[in-house]
């Protein structure tokens, strides 16, 4: 579940990952915030070590994300605080659109498919067609 078989290792990633979201730990507790992030790691379920030290930031900054987006609606702060903590909170969950992408590059399941056109010529009275087509056959 850390990409590794060694325990202190894992050890390491929880206790990294506890001391990134203190709001949480103090609220929840770190041996259920602990409970909670194996259940996620196991999830993402790493193959190598790499992929589990990102697998633990993807964690962190889902968690961190979705705090700010509960203390932007607080409604005793100013309007800049909400705002500034609303944009962190996208920042964050761009960066985690970002890490999922990585980390599906690294266990090889992202496959991108390029296509460039450079010229089409269609001459008058003549049709195109730009999209997916599917052959249809007729009965």
């Amino acid at each position: 579940m850390s990409g590794n078989t060694n325990f202190a290792w894992l050890e390491r990633l929880l206790q990294q990952y506890i001391t990134s979201v203190p709001s949480a730990a103090e609220e929840h507790g770190s041996d259920r915030l602990a409970v909670e992030a194996v259940a996620a790691l196991t999830g993402v379920a790493p193959r190598s070590t790499t992929e589990g030290m990102l697998a633990t930031q993807m964690l962190a900054t889902h968690s961190v994300a979705l705090e700010q987006l509960r203390q932007a609606q607080l409604l005793d702060q100013p309007l800049e605080a909400a705002q500034f903590r609303m944009n962190s909170a996208l920042r964050l969950m761009r960066l985690f659109i970002d890490q999922m992408e990585t980390l599906a590059r690294l266990q090889g399941s992202l496959v991108q498919q390029k296509v460039v056109v450079e010229h089409v010529n269609i001459e008058a009275g003549g049709q195109a067609i730009v999209g997916a087509v599917a052959g249809g056959g007729n009965s």
